[in-house]
């Protein structure tokens, strides 16, 4: 018997297949997904020409195929968010139309971070909060499995991508300041902490609560300067207001209490109760009580004299102190009548620094200028 494939009814497929003695071969391969039926007209012809035409239907058996590929529908998470949250979808492309697939982290090349994750389903979700300061990729190794055991792995890069963060801290390198200074004097130098590395920021101060003093300060780019000439014995302390603002916008606010140091101040002046004597009376006869004025409460302070001749200063001889009360130390000439000068003076770092000229009715043996020199202690 001859067999051979031929036109005619049901010779669709005749292409694909051959024959070989009484054997019907593929000529190709076939694919149950792409197409599960074929077919092919085959003649019989016997030794005496007679023949016999047939149609047959071929039909391709499905055979479970492993996945192919493994898909993440979204690679990438913001930084900040609570562990759970989805980072996307898994999809297995695989031969097998219909098939189902189970999904899982497992160990390999590229799982160093499969810890960071877990998979419900098909959908990879955080276990942990991501910062991108701290870290901004993450490598996991996933599997698919089929319904049948085929698996495939594959290994996904997940991005941590970067959200602008408010300041959380902001310093300023000084937080005193000395009293009498001039308006515009530095305080300090404002800093904003930042969890995002090289952000820039902008400085104000604001209302709100701890704004009391705000009007006795300005700032100059980062620095913080007075507005105002501070008294320690007027106010001790003031409170302001700050706020840094960074590039977008997210702003950190804190309040400062700047110290004002105490400065000594020179004694602004100097008072004696009383300013005449009789003639003719003995030494240590009382003149009047000396008083300082002094910005600075509770100050105290020593008197004693000089005096100056010619332009030079020499030692005191006709000229007495006890405490703050001066006295005369010698008695006068008789007949000879002077009008003699004390000048009271207040010195600070032994520089005289103001002076209130007293006179008084004596007679004086020397005709010499005494000055009382007021000492601050």
């Amino acid at each position: 018997m001859l067999f051979r494939a031929v036109s005619g009814e049901g010779d669709h497929d005749n292409s694909q297949f051959s024959i070989s003695g009484d054997a019907l071969q593929t000529a190709v391969s076939f694919d149950f997904e792409a197409q599960h039926s074929y077919t092919v007209r085959v003649r019989s012809r016997d030794s005496g020409g007679l023949s016999f035409e047939r149609a047959f239907q071929i039909t391709v058996a499905d055979v479970n195929e492993v996945p192919t590929n493994l898909t993440l529908s979204a690679t990438s998470i913001a930084e900040n968010q609570p562990a759970g949250t989805v980072v996307g979808t898994l999809t297995t492309a695989d031969p097998d139309v219909g098939e189902t697939f189970t999904y899982t982290l497992v160990p390999g090349t590229g799982d160093t971070d499969n810890a960071s994750f877990t998979l419900v389903g098909d959908t990879l979700k955080t276990s942990a909060g991501f910062d991108f300061e701290f870290r901004n990729s993450y490598s996991i190794r996933v599997r698919s499995t089929d319904s049948a055991g085929g698996t495939f792995d594959k290994v996904f890069v997940i991005l941590v991508t970067d959200l602008n963060e408010q300041p959380t801290d902001l310093t300023l390198s000084a937080t005193s300041v000395n009293e009498n200074r001039s308006k515009e004097t530095t305080v300090g130098t404002l800093n904003a902490v930042d969890p995002d590395v090289g952000d820039t920021f902008t400085y104000a101060l604001v209302a709100g609560e701890g704004d009391t003093d705000n009007a006795n300060f300005l700032i100059s780019n980062n620095t913080l300067q007075t507005n105002a000439i501070l008294d320690f014995e007027n106010q001790r302390s003031h409170s302001i207001r700050i706020r840094a603002t960074d590039h977008a916008e997210a702003t950190r606010d804190k309040v400062f209490v700047i110290a004002v140091n105490d400065v000594n101040e020179w004694p602004t002046e100097v008072t004696l109760s009383g300013t005449s004597v009789f003639e003719n009376e003995s030494s240590e006869v009382l003149v009047g009580t000396l008083a300082t004025v002094d910005p600075d409460a509770g100050d105290t302070f020593t008197y004693f004299f000089w005096m100056a001749r010619e332009g030079r200063t020499t030692a005191v001889s006709c000229c007495g102190m006890a405490n703050s009360t001066p006295r005369r130390v010698s008695t006068s000439k008789p007949g000879v009548s002077t009008r003699f000068s004390w000048a009271l003076s207040t010195p600070e770092a032994w520089a005289l620094t103001r002076s209130e000229e007293h006179t008084s009715e004596l007679q004086s043996p020397c005709n010499l200028v005494c000055r009382l020199l007021l000492e601050k202690k």
